[in-house]
């Protein structure tokens, strides 16, 4: 947090997160204002600290030179000299290689700031002087007279920041003549102009007589026992740190120890020790029994499943065929009279033959069962001009599905949505079984107009049970009705008419699933069956 606060531009900013930490750690705050704001933070500082907050280049310097501070310092001085000469020589060829207005590290920052400030709009105030809108609503003024910016990063920063680079885009102002001095290529060529000049010989130089005769004693120091320190003394606020427990280098086997660190959730992050050896070429034999153990159980589980599901589905193709023969038997109980009627008068018929759920039903399977299933020989249908499909309370269409009859050739066309079903009410009559019940509903057709309909008996508690449980908006049904009218003596030429009134016979799915689609063809004649098409 510390560093958050020291690292801002903007005084307002890092008045408000320094007294959260006041409110956190009063001996933090205590310690910051005893050396004072302006040796950590940017706000404060007097001078120019551009992009250097810490001091990790000491730290880094500190570092090379470990090698050489258990030397004399004359010696010291000579491996700091070589080290000097060899990075200022490599940073001498970059500079002078790159071709750039600007260094390679400020054309990153650039690119990363710019990618930040899509979808900001810009106002111009005066010729110099710009307004950037971000996008959620922050105002920033730039102004390149003094090349300056309201968020203080271009001040400080000495880099444009985003603000700026917006505006100068936006008149053609190349982005490097923004960047100050000191990150410019010109600047950093000069900075390694010097040159870092190897020890000269002693004896090839020019000595005056004084110098010659002049006799210089070493210092009256006692050199102290044991080894030279190789580290610096610890500076003010730092702790060196202790190493808690010795680390063996070798393993009793002759293999070296590795350092892990702990990922468990009990004990995180906790170093220990394990022969590299032993960890990489050796398994735990219990590991290995407990392996094959969890195999075999898992072979055994999958048998046992397989078994489970071959019954399963045995006993599955068992019920359906008995739910299959018995509603064979009750579709034959409940049209056998409306049949013979149909078959006497020819007038007008309705037969439930599907119900489904619009959501899943998917108009390319239906058409292509039409085509391929229900016109199957041309003596059942010489032709049928198709309709444009009327959409309506976003359900599901269909044109015609072709239903064969004992002597009449019989199409299909009407999509009915349930839009009202009443109360199952008592009709007041005596005969047992439930039939005295009746239930009345009204169905709209795909040409908009709506069809009274009613069914009774078990038939009706059925279709109230299914309705229930689809929910409403999501029934549809299609009937099969016909009214035959002569046009020519052209045989198989059928005109369809709509009428008014029918009666349905609703069909239960067999499977209590919302995805399922069935399809029925009912043939009516001597030999009554029905037959369900894929």
């Amino acid at each position: 947090m510390v560093l958050n606060v020291g690292c801002v531009y903007k005084m307002s900013v890092f008045r408000n997160l320094y007294k959260e930490i006041k409110s956190r750690n009063y001996e933090c705050d205590k310690y910051l204002e005893k050396i004072g704001p302006a040796r950590w933070s940017r706000v404060y500082f007097q001078g120019e600290r551009y992009n250097l907050m810490t001091s990790n280049i000491a730290e880094t310097l500190n570092n090379a030179i470990r090698l050489g501070r258990c030397a004399p310092i004359l010696e010291l001085v000579k491996f700091i000299r070589a080290m000097l000469t060899r990075w200022c020589s490599a940073r001498r060829k970059k500079s002078i290689k790159h071709t750039g207005m600007v260094q390679p590290y400020v054309d990153k920052v650039m690119a990363q700031t710019m990618m930040k400030m899509e979808g900001s709009k810009i106002q111009n105030v005066t010729n110099w002087t710009y307004e950037i809108v971000g996008r959620f609503g922050g105002n920033h003024m730039v102004s390149f007279d003094d090349m300056k910016c309201s968020c203080k990063v271009f001040d400080k920063l000495k880099i444009p920041c985003g603000h700026a680079m917006l505006a100068a885009n936006s008149i053609g102002l190349d982005f490097g003549t923004l960047v100050g001095e000191c990150f410019k290529t010109k600047t950093w060529v000069l900075t390694y102009k010097g040159i870092v000049n190897p020890e000269a010989n002693a004896l090839e130089l020019d000595q005056s007589e004084e110098v010659k005769e002049r006799v210089i004693l070493p210092p009256r120091t006692r050199r102290p026992s044991g080894r030279r320190k190789a580290k610096r003394i610890a500076s003010i606020g730092e702790f060196p740190r202790r190493r808690v427990e010795s680390v063996p280098k070798l393993c009793w086997c002759g293999a070296s120890i590795s350092a892990l660190i702990s990922k468990s959730a009990t004990n995180p992050y906790r170093r220990y020790y394990r022969c590299a050896y032993a960890a990489g070429h050796k398994v735990d034999e219990a590991m290995i029994d407990e392996i094959k153990r969890l195999a075999r159980r898992t072979n055994a589980l999958k048998q046992t499943m397989s078994q489970f599901i071959a019954v399963s589905i045995n006993q599955e193709k068992v019920v359906f065929d008995k739910m299959q023969i018995k509603l064979d038997n009750e579709i034959v109980k409940r049209l056998d009279d409306k049949l013979l009627e149909s078959k006497a008068s020819m007038k007008k018929m309705s037969i439930a033959v599907i119900w489904m759920d619009s959501k899943s039903y998917r108009h390319e399977e239906i058409q292509k069962v039409r085509k391929g299933r229900f016109f199957r020989t041309k003596e059942q249908l010489t032709s049928a001009d198709t309709r444009p499909t009327v959409q309506f309370n976003n359900l599901t269409r269909f044109d015609y599905i072709l239903e064969e009859t004992y002597d009449t050739e019989v199409l299909v066309d009407l999509l009915g949505a349930i839009v009202e079903v009443g109360v199952l009410t008592h009709t007041g009559n005596v005969d047992e079984g439930g039939e005295e019940v009746i239930l009345p509903f009204k169905i709209m057709d795909k040409y908009k107009k709506t069809l009274n309909c009613d069914t009774v008996g078990k038939t009706a508690i059925t279709f109230e049970k299914c309705y229930r449980q689809f929910g409403r908006p999501n029934i549809v049904v299609a009937l099969g009705w016909w009214r035959v009218v002569k046009l020519s003596a052209v045989e198989g030429n059928v005109k369809i008419e709509p009428f008014d009134e029918m009666f349905v016979v609703p069909y239960y799915p067999r499977y209590e699933n919302r995805n399922i689609l069935e399809i029925y063809r009912m043939q009516i004649g001597h030999n009554y069956y029905e037959e369900r098409l894929p």
